[in-house]
């Protein structure tokens, strides 16, 4: 996730942060067995940070 920097920087990104933190470990606790899949893809850009795709598997 990018929330930037400098004049554009996001002021509500602690909390972004931390609600993504919570849907992904409520997600997590649904599903004991989501494992990693593959290479994560980062985004290649010098403005956003973040992973393009985060593949997983559901065993």
């Amino acid at each position: 996730m990018a929330f930037g920097t400098g004049i554009h920087y996001c002021i509500a990104n602690a909390l972004a942060r931390l609600e993504a933190r919570i849907a992904l470990e409520a997600l997590a606790a649904q599903a004991p067995g989501l494992t990693r899949a593959g290479v994560p893809a980062r985004i290649q850009s010098p403005v956003l940070r973040g992973l393009r795709s985060l593949p997983v598997r559901l065993g």
